[in-house]
């Protein structure tokens, strides 16, 4: 099976004085698009030792059902550890694609997800995959998208959910720009300062003299969908992007990170 060219850049948009990181036109395999899309790509095709795979996330986790996607691209099983309750259409996705194991929690909170799924991979000898793609290829291998952002921009809007792909931009606008730039992250999900810390290495705020980074906050929650979701005549995923319009002034910069199949 041919492996997907994951270093081409995606394309930079400009619509009425807005411009468009369009990261969401990068295709791992059909329902599966994105900067999440791009690492579990790279992981899946670069380690074929283990048979199965494992991850975790929430109910409306785009990377669960990435995973689930592409772990079908590569014929190979999945177990997805999600919080019980109602059935949302990423579920339902999950399971018609009918190569994944849905293991409900009771307790939905993020770290019971993650230790049941670590045990869990560790006893099986599956490869896990970690909640949020937490791990230093996020970085490694989305940064590099960075390199066509006109020298025009001057902010970068982006959602931020679990604060992975926030800080992969961070350290690409450190290792590949040269002007001065914002990072705005549109917090949408769990706080995500830690993760920040951990992989841009700073808690001030200001990563160099040059790139800064700063978080503003979601008018609705995680699970609430934004009121509107077309911006520019571009329709944007309802619970990430569409909740970064508020935020846009002219000239900047809306890092799209994905989108959902239903999307056009």
């Amino acid at each position: 099976m041919n492996k997907t060219n994951i270093s081409e850049l995606t394309p930079v948009q400009e619509i009425d004085g807005f411009f468009f990181k369009r990261d969401d036109l990068f295709k791992a395999t059909d329902g599966a698009y994105g900067g999440k899309a791009r690492v579990v790509e790279y992981i899946l095709s670069n380690d074929t030792s283990f048979g199965h795979v494992v991850t975790c996330g929430s109910r409306d986790s785009r990377q669960c059902e990435l995973v689930a996607r592409i772990c079908k691209k590569y014929e190979r099983r999945c177990d997805i550890f999600v919080p019980s309750g109602n059935d949302t259409d990423v579920i339902k996705s999950i399971e018609s694609l009918g190569n994944a194991t849905l293991h409900r929690t009771k307790v939905g909170y993020n770290n019971v997800l993650i230790s049941q799924s670590k045990h869990f991979a560790e006893a099986t000898h599956s490869l896990y995959i970690p909640f949020g793609l937490e791990c230093q290829q996020s970085i490694d291998i989305n940064k590099w998208q960075v390199q066509n952002i006109p020298q025009c921009v001057k902010r970068i809007v982006i959602p931020c959910g679990g604060g992975m792909n926030m800080a992969s931009v961070i350290k690409g606008v450190e290792s590949f720009l040269t002007h001065e730039i914002q990072v705005v992250g549109v917090v949408v999900g769990k706080d995500p300062k830690n993760v920040l810390e951990r992989f841009v290495g700073e808690k001030d705020g200001i990563f160099s003299t040059n790139v800064n980074y700063k978080f503003v906050y979601a008018e609705t929650k995680y699970h609430q969908k934004a009121k509107s979701t077309s911006f520019c005549g571009i329709e944007l995923d309802e619970v990430y992007e569409a909740k970064c319009i508020p935020f846009m002034q002219k000239g900047d910069l809306l890092w799209i990170v994905g989108k959902r199949e239903n999307l056009t």
